[in-house]
Formats: C-alpha cells, sequence, structure tokens
C-alpha cells in the first residue's frame, strides 16, 4: 500500500489548511489564503491526519481497527471512501482556487445598480432607509436610460427599480418595456410596496419584463401590519400576489423588517414566521428577511434597542416553519435571510469584503451616485450623473472600496472565516460606529450560523 501524501495525489498537505471545531462531530478545515473550506467529521480529521503524518494505508486501517473495535473489512471499506473522498475534495479544492485567483484579478463579478426613480411613496413605513416623502424631483426617462446605456458598458447586467414607491411613476412600465427590449440579457427586478392600483396592462408588462418582484410586508396579520405600512396594505398585497400567480408568475416573493420585541408597539417579530406561510399560501416564491439598518427614518437611539439575538431566533423559527410547508407539499419555498449563511450548502465564494462600490452602486433620484441604498449619506457621494461620467464615479468608487475589505479590517483580517463572510455589512458598521472598517453587529451571532450551516453541510454531503 501507498504511504504519505502520495495516497491522495494532492498538492495540498494537512497543514496546508486551519481547523476549527464547529460542533462535537464535525471539523472544518479552512484554506489559509482562500475562501474553501470543506467540513470532516471526528474520523475524517483523524484519518486525513494520519494520511498527511506519513504513514502506510496499512498502519492506517490497522488503528483505525483498534480505535473502534470493528471488523476490519468494515474499517478498509470505509477508509477506502473516506480517501475518495479527500481526493475528490481536494481536487475540488484546486479547481475552486484557479478559478478563485482568475475572479480577483480579473474582477468579473457581476454588478448590480439600484436605481431610484422617485421619492415619492404612497405609505409612511417608520424604518424606510430613504425616508421617502413627496419629493417631486425625480430622474428623467431619457436620464434612466443613459444611466443604464453607461452601466451596460462598464458591465453591469442588473438593475433594481426602486423608490419610493417606483409604480407611482406612471412611465416605470414604458421604461421597463425599453430597456427589456434593449438589454434582453440583463435581469430587472423591482421593489414595490405592492399597494398602488395597477392595471392588467401594467402588470403584464411587469410579468413580461422583470427577473424579479420584492413586496414588501411586515406581518400575515392586518392588525400588526398596518402599523409600520397603513391600515389595508396588506389586503392590497394579497390582490397583487393572487394576479401574478394567476399569470404563473413565480418570481416574485415577500420582504419584510422584523422590529425585535423592546422596540415598542410596532414589533413584528413573532409573526414573521406565519409570514413565510402567506408566503407559501399566495403563490410567492418565498420570504426575504432583511435585518433592520440605522439609516433613513430609523434613528441611532431607536436603532439601540434592536435585538439581534431576538432577530436570529427569528430566523430560526423561520427555517421550522420551512420545515413544516416542505412536510405538507411546498417543496419550492425559500427563505432569504440578510447576513446568513445557508448558500454555503450550495455554493462556494470569495468575498473579501461587501458589495458595496465595487459590484454594488445606488443613484437616488437627484442623480447622486453612493455605493450602495444603504449608504446614502453625504460621506459617501461619489459623484452625480448630471454633472459627472459614470465611468468616472464607478472608477472613483470602486477604488476606495475594493481596499475596504477584510485584509485591512483589525477585528477580520485573522478570522478564519474572513472570505467566507466578507465583513459583514459595511453600512450597519458605520453608523454605529462612525467607521467603515469597524465589525458588523451581527458578527458574533453571524460565526454561529456560519459554524451551524457548516455542521449541517455533513448531513447533506458527509465527509468523513
Amino acid at each position: 500500500m501507498e504511504m504519505g501524501n502520495n495516497i491522495l495525489g494532492s498538492k495540498y498537505k494537512f497543514d496546508d489548511f486551519i481547523y476549527e471545531r464547529v460542533s462535537e462531530e464535525a471539523v472544518v478545515a479552512y484554506r489559509k489564503k482562500s475562501a474553501y473550506w470543506m467540513c470532516l467529521n471526528n474520523s475524517g480529521y483523524r484519518i486525513y491526519k494520519m494520511i498527511s503524518d506519513g504513514l502506510a494505508e496499512d498502519d492506517i486501517v490497522n488503528q483505525l481497527t483498534d480505535f473502534y473495535e470493528i471488523p476490519r473489512e468494515h474499517i478498509e471499506n470505509d477508509y477506502k471512501q473516506m480517501k475518495e473522498e479527500l481526493q475528490y475534495r481536494l481536487n475540488e479544492c484546486e479547481e475552486f482556487e484557479k478559478k478563485e485567483k482568475q475572479e480577483k484579478s480579473l474582477r468579473e463579478l457581476e454588478k448590480s445598480a439600484t436605481l431610484h426613480i422617485t421619492n415619492r411613496c404612497n405609505l409612511n413605513c417608520p424604518y424606510c432607509y430613504k425616508d421617502a416623502n413627496s419629493n417631486a424631483k425625480e430622474l428623467s426617462k431619457e436620464d434612466i436610460f443613459r444611466i443604464i446605456d453607461e452601466l451596460v458598458r462598464l458591465g453591469f447586467k442588473e438593475f433594481i427599480f426602486s423608490g419610493g414607491e417606483p409604480t407611482i411613476r406612471l412611465d416605470l412600465f414604458e421604461i421597463l418595456e425599453t430597456v427589456h427590449e434593449k438589454y434582453p440579457d440583463c435581469r430587472y427586478n423591482l421593489i414595490t410596496n405592492g399597494t398602488t392600483d395597477l392595471d392588467e396592462a401594467q402588470i403584464d408588462i411587469m410579468v413580461k419584463t422583470l427577473s424579479n418582484i420584492q413586496i414588501s410586508i411586515d406581518s400575515y396579520d392586518e392588525r400588526v401590519n398596518q402599523k409600520t405600512r397603513g391600515s389595508g396594505s396588506l389586503a392590497k398585497v394579497v390582490e397583487l400576489s393572487k394576479k401574478l400567480a394567476a399569470r404563473e408568475f413565480k418570481k416574485f416573493y415577500f420582504a419584510c423588517v422584523p422590529y425585535t420585541s423592546r422596540m415598542g408597539e410596532l414589533a413584528n417579530i413573532d409573526s414573521v414566521p406565519r409570514l413565510l406561510r402567506l408566503a407559501a399560501y399566495s403563490g410567492a416564491k418565498g420570504l426575504y428577511v432583511n435585518a433592520l439598518k440605522p439609516n433613513g427614518r430609523m434613528s441611532l437611539d431607536e436603532y439601540r434597542k434592536y435585538d439581534i439575538k431576538e432577530f436570529w431566533k427569528c430566523i430560526d423559527d423561520c427555517e421550522q416553519e420551512m420545515i413544516n410547508l416542505y412536510n405538507i407539499g411546498y417543496r419550492d419555498l425559500s427563505l432569504y435571510a440578510a447576513g446568513d449563511f445557508k448558500h454555503i450548502l450550495v455554493d462556494r465564494k470569495h468575498r473579501d469584503g461587501c458589495s458595496a462600490g465595487v459590484v454594488e452602486i445606488a443613484v437616488d433620484n437627484d442623480g447622486n451616485v453612493y455605493p450602495c441604498p444603504a449608504l446614502m449619506i453625504p460621506e459617501y457621494l461619489f459623484g452625480n450623473v448630471y454633472s459627472d461620467s459614470m465611468e468616472d464615479i464607478y472608477k472613483s468608487m470602486s477604488d476606495v472600496f475594493e481596499k475596504i475589505n477584510v485584509d485591512n479590517m483589525a477585528k477580520c483580517k485573522d478570522c478564519t472565516a474572513r472570505y467566507i463572510c466578507g465583513g459583514g455589512c459595511r453600512s450597519v458598521a458605520y453608523m454605529m460606529n462612525n467607521d467603515i472598517m469597524s465589525i458588523d453587529p451581527h458578527c458574533e451571532e453571524g460565526k454561529k450560523r456560519l459554524k451551524m450551516w457548516q455542521a449541517i453541510s455533513l448531513r447533506v454531503r458527509p465527509l468523513g
């Protein structure tokens, strides 16, 4: 039998990884300078260590037989499977790092722009990050076309129409048809409160042109929902959902912002899991649970009442509701939670920072350009579409935000998970600490979530 690292036929050695226990039965191996990781159970970790220590295969099988006190033939079979799995994962690591290096050097990540085409809104939500009001100044239709033309040339592929309430603009539907026809390979998304009166033709245009529709709602219970979104808004959202579902449009989802218990009469967090059930019954593809941010109408003093642990307990309750719905036949439903790491079960991506200013930008109704919708503040204004070229704005912005990464953040640079997490939300960090490089207040809870999903990954694709 072969000995040592030759057994696996890989350039990677045991010491090329950093190991961290995430549960009693699971250990995560992180690559030191990339976002690649693999989860091993205890026997998998033990076997990989013995292989890397140079033990011959016979010696490994003998030691495992003595340790587990089970017949050798069973150990031989398990060892063979484990060896094949390790070989697969190490080859996967090599391919991942080749792609990662290329993407980091070429920066060919898909870019997204949020266009706030109006600041007018028919609602008055207390947490609105945009502080939407009756300000009638807005980008003209021609300005929107010009901005999209410039951004497409810069590699932007996704455009999110937001406000205020974008459907208040009667020319929205002409805008959607025009850009969809001109750039059919781009994606167009809409963020709406779902309460404006849309005719059948307008809904048809939305279905034809949009890749996703986010409908904001805060509770399945009208008494709770009306506290933040106004009386009657729930019924209007349900009605719009029925019209979309009747057209077999499955690319819409509900989005909510939980107020935690300490935030008084506006608290809606207990009703959020049932909101997922309403999404399922309405034909939506799922629910997006946003984390509250201290910007727009949300004062910092009010935000300090926000209970982050309660927020993540709510997400756990939503996951249980997902299981309940799955068991009664809702197999295609999705739950998205801001800052969660469930995606690691199916996808690995290198994230050395948040997307702000590099793969994401925001344009407000006055033509001002910012790194993201949550950083639309004077300190991070990089230009205006009426006086500056989008190319110059984007270059100056991305030059700044490329340096705002985990390798330059004091609290992040030594974390084993830094290239998975990317350092969290820079907006919340700045608002809370007046320092764009400071720690995201969700950090500690986020680490727990990451470890939880990594441990769960053993059940999805066991290694060991």
